[in-house]
């Protein structure tokens, strides 16, 4: 075990440090001078020159990047030239709303996704079975911008529950992850929360299912029914867990998926969270900002990923060893 998480750590450290240069190089592929993108039309002479020697710009690449990764390890990942406020701020302001979508979503989807695939493994082929497979692939195809309008229409046009509607999220300016706490803002965030789970619960309704069929046919639980043990604790004791490995291998994969998906519901509900900021700052050519949500998000999904290899280890020692 030790030699694996070793191995894991190694692979991690590699990762983010070429995480941290995709992100920092981001900045200088734009086309033409980094500096009077960022400054706009109008700025004077003067102050693109002084916005260029600001960034370091006049210095060689590698310089600049090494300027740059060290206040990063600490903890500073510049100020935005646009508004004036550190992106640090900036981003755990906005973190909060991310991570109150992403948890609730899962929940929801784990919530939902698991009672159906145990039901479905028990009688394959039944009506019920062939009626959730059916409606599944239904939901797979719908879009999430296409999901969040059509629960909008429902919910806040035609049933009139306004406070799940856009624009209802109020964050607290001192304690922002206790705005997570909140009822007002917990059904703010409820139809984003919705939207998300749904590609979820099909993807892991679908790998349940199939995996649990498979577990049902195994020898030992044959073994198991031959000695009495009921159906219901076959399922939950035997076979839920020889599915957890393929559970986690989809959510691990679904992460990237699950924060795009967050970026569109948060930006057509008005959800102060890191969607809606980087699209104001790719929208007021806000590069520096831009620089440091795809730094935070991108190391968040990576640790997110190191998270769950290291749980496949704990649940099946076998993958350690091998």
């Amino acid at each position: 075990m030790t030699k694996y998480l070793l191995r894991r750590v190694a692979a991690f450290s590699t990762i983010i440090v070429l995480v941290s240069m995709g992100s920092f190089f981001l900045i200088h592929l734009l086309p033409g001078n980094v500096a009077v993108q960022i400054a706009g039309i109008g700025a004077t002479p003067e102050y693109t020159a002084w916005l260029y020697k600001h960034l370091g710009l006049d210095q060689p690449i590698y310089v600049q990047y090494y300027h740059w990764l060290i206040p990063v390890l600490h903890g500073d990942l510049g100020t935005s030239p646009i508004s004036r406020v550190p992106v640090v701020s900036t981003i755990g302001n906005a973190l909060p709303i991310d991570v109150g979508l992403s948890v609730m979503s899962q929940i929801l989807a784990l919530g939902v996704a698991i009672p159906l695939a145990m039901r479905s493994a028990r009688k394959p082929n039944s009506i019920f079975d062939r009626v959730v497979t059916s409606s599944s692939f239904t939901l797979l195809a719908v879009p999430s911008f296409v999901a969040i309008v059509l629960l909008d229409l429902v919910f806040v046009t035609w049933l009139h529950l306004d406070l799940l509607g856009p624009g209802n999220f109020n964050p607290v300016v001192d304690s922002p992850w206790m705005s997570l706490l909140q009822w007002r803002n917990i059904l703010a965030m409820l139809l984003g929360s919705v939207t998300l789970a749904l590609g979820s619960v099909v993807v892991y309704y679908r790998v349940m299912r199939g995996v649990m069929i498979g577990t049902m046919q195994e020898e030992f639980v044959t073994v198991a029914r031959s000695k009495g043990i009921s159906r219901r604790r076959i399922l939950w004791r035997h076979v839920f867990r020889s599915s957890t490995i393929p559970l986690l291998g989809v959510i691990s994969i679904s992460i990237g998926g699950l924060v795009a998906g967050g970026f569109v519901v948060e930006s057509l509900l008005g959800l102060p969270g890191l969607g809606l900021q980087l699209i104001i700052a790719v929208t007021t050519k806000d590069y520096v900002l831009v620089q440091g949500i795809t730094l935070v998000i991108s190391v968040i999904v990576v640790a997110c990923n190191f998270f769950l290899d290291f749980l496949y280890a704990f649940i099946d020692p076998r993958i350690a060893r091998e």
